[in-house]
């Protein structure tokens, strides 16, 4: 599956609203991203969730980016690719959804994604779910998704593919 081909698929479901709240939508799809093999359905719901999120939170007239790249540890990445601090081996795809919201406070940014881990004082529309789901997807494809975050400066939501899937024993 062609990377470009899931990020545009949930771009173009989000749209109307990015427009509707007056957010831009940015892309940032390195030329040279290899296929995957993947269940494009799984990561089209992940991009969308993160989207969705990410325009939900961000303020009239901001920007919200997507973005993949691949990753190998013998190669530097561009400035705003983010790479999980874990990565030390592999081939992977990394995904990135960057809004330029109010953040997410470190002591959320792991529960974020556990059931019904949400911020609390903020409202929102949603069940709390949609992060747990995104990882849960991620990690049926033996991902890693991630966190970066500062408040009052906005979050990226990052996830990452490897090329090559191994077998379940």
């Amino acid at each position: 599956v062609a990377p470009y081909t899931m990020i545009y698929k949930a771009l173009d479901r989000l749209r109307v609203s990015a427009r509707s709240r007056n957010i831009g939508l940015e892309e940032r799809v390195a030329l040279n991203v290899p296929l995957l093999n993947a269940d494009d359905d799984k990561i089209v719901r992940v991009l969308q969730n993160l989207l969705d999120n990410a325009i939900k939170f961000s303020s009239s007239g901001s920007a919200v980016t997507i973005g993949a790249h691949p990753y190998d540890a013998n190669h530097a990445l561009p400035a705003d690719v983010p790479v999980h601090p874990l990565f030390n081996d592999g081939e992977w795809v990394i995904f990135w959804v960057q809004d330029r919201g109010m953040g997410i406070p470190a002591a959320y940014h792991e529960r974020i994604f556990e059931k019904f881990g949400q911020v609390r004082g903020r409202k929102v529309r949603g069940t709390g779910l949609g992060l747990t789901f995104c990882k849960l997807a991620i990690e049926a494809h033996q991902g890693r998704i991630w966190l970066e975050s500062e408040e009052g400066v906005g979050s990226v939501f990052a996830f990452a593919l490897p090329l090559n899937l191994q077998d379940e024993q």
